[in-house]
């Protein structure tokens, strides 16, 4: 399920969980900070891409693409940032509407010289600073989710909705910096959306992609078969130059899936903090391990398989 939009009563205490306790379950690292607030932070955490899934996506096209130099739309806190920064990829420029979603101060674990440009992508203004940021610089890979308040199933699917359109947006900008690929994620309400004629979404963004020259490839990846504790199906629209990819297969078997208790087991005493100081003895699975950073991924593919 999904933060904040589920319950969010902690599964054994007489509580709340906690923002850490979110992030854990969202798969965020334990040194990742958000905003201060937790009424922001919710948010933060719950419209975050799960940065374990977007490792194992930049995971599948990284050999594919030669400059690592990314352009980051729609950042939202930066969950799927982190996950390609993870796997090596270079976060140049991240662009988000609302300063205190983006969280400028947090650091994307090894892309500590990103730029932040905080404003409306649909904005000249945004796009010209853009543009002044990225002048001496190409871009390899463009990743972003536009907004999915109008695809979700759990909205209203409003077809006046404005920021439907914003995905038209995202592809002007892949157009203008022409980079190698591009990864859009979004909610799966997204492939049975319709426009006010009747036609799907998906099949004007498939068009989008083949116009501009890219071959098209999307995931649908529940979450949970990819080291998340949370069974949520995301979209993932792969536009690559030369290469199509096929649907993965799932990493973690069903009947191995991470829990909720697994994730947040070691948090049951703590009081709400935004970051946790931990000792050796606490890591006791591997899920923890990875959010302390002190194993690799595959070792936590390895443990749950």
């Amino acid at each position: 399920s999904r933060l904040p939009n589920s319950s969010n009563l902690h599964p054994t205490k007489n509580r709340m969980i906690t923002i850490r306790e979110a992030a854990c379950i969202q798969g965020f690292p334990l040194d990742f900070e958000f905003n201060s607030k937790n009424s922001v932070a919710v948010k933060q955490i719950g419209n975050a891409v799960p940065p374990i899934l977007a490792r194992f996506v930049a995971r599948c096209v990284k050999d594919d693409i030669i400059n690592k130099n990314t352009l980051d739309l729609f950042s939202g806190v930066g969950g799927q940032a982190c996950g390609f920064a993870q796997e090596g990829f270079n976060i140049i420029v991240s662009n988000e509407l609302d300063s205190k979603i983006a969280n400028e101060n947090q650091k994307y674990h090894s892309s500590a010289n990103t730029t932040f440009i905080c404003g409306d992508i649909c904005d000249k203004h945004v796009k010209q600073q853009i543009h002044d940021k990225l002048c001496e610089t190409s871009i390899g890979l463009v990743i972003g989710g536009p907004p999915c308040q109008g695809f979700s199933l759990a909205g209203k699917r409003d077809h006046s909705d404005t920021r439907n359109k914003l995905y038209l947006t995202y592809f002007e900008m892949i157009k203008k910096y022409d980079p190698e690929c591009f990864v859009m994620e979004n909610v799966k309400g997204i492939l049975s959306m319709k426009n006010e004629d009747g036609t799907l979404v998906i099949n004007e963004i498939k068009t989008l992609i083949e116009n501009i020259g890219y071959k098209y490839s999307l995931f649908k990846l529940n979450a949970c078969d990819f080291a998340v504790p949370q069974k949520r199906e995301r979209i993932f629209i792969i536009g690559h130059k030369t290469k199509k990819y096929s649907q993965p297969e799932p990493i973690i078997r069903k009947e191995k899936h991470i829990t909720i208790r697994d994730a947040i087991h070691f948090l049951s005493d703590s009081v709400e903090d935004t970051l946790v100081q931990l000792d050796e003895t606490v890591l006791s699975n591997s899920y923890i391990k990875y959010l302390a950073n002190t194993t690799s991924l595959q070792e936590l593919y390895k443990s749950y398989s």
